[in-house]
């Protein structure tokens, strides 16, 4: 038997979790949205050179890589601030940049991480920690996964003696 929905019953899922969520965390999933999306708000010049931090008092923090460039983020204030409104709905009074450092924004996180070596442990090695393993351990899958682990070990000391 199939039950429909009632009218009075069905809301959407955005108001379930807005109602969900702590107080302020509305706000910050949209900074972390700004931070996302910054070269659009900052423009071409500015994005590269400066990161939002944090809002304040009602004042948009911005770190910018020198004095300089945090003068033009202080001239370009009016502008941000009406983009945010615009695309993001954060209304602020104004910006407040300083000069601080700024850690570059990795393209792909993936593609930077150094791939982990792997170490094949020798099968008469792993063959003979099974046979010590299953002896001890009734689960034959947790005595495997043992032995493979002290096979993968032995090797790794090997190896370290060996540089």
């Amino acid at each position: 038997m199939f039950r429909g929905y009632r009218k009075g019953n069905v809301c959407s899922l955005s108001s379930l979790v807005r109602n969900a969520l702590p107080k302020g965390a509305e706000e910050h999933f949209r900074f972390t949205e700004l931070r996302r999306c910054w070269a659009e708000v900052a423009g071409p010049v500015l994005a590269p050179l400066t990161v939002p931090v944090r809002i304040e008092d009602g004042c948009l923090v911005i770190s910018a890589t020198t004095q300089a460039v945090a003068h033009r983020t202080m001239l370009e204030g009016q502008r941000i601030r009406e983009r945010l409104e615009k695309n993001f709905h954060i209304v602020i009074r104004g910006v407040r940049p300083y000069t601080g450092r700024i850690r570059p924004v990795r393209a792909n996180p993936a593609e930077q991480t150094p791939k982990p070596f792997t170490i094949r442990a020798d099968e008469t090695l792993v063959r003979r920690y099974r046979e010590t393993f299953r002896e001890r351990i009734a689960e034959r899958t947790v005595a495997d996964a043992l032995a493979s682990l002290a096979a993968t070990i032995a090797a790794r000391r090997v190896r370290a003696k060996k540089k």
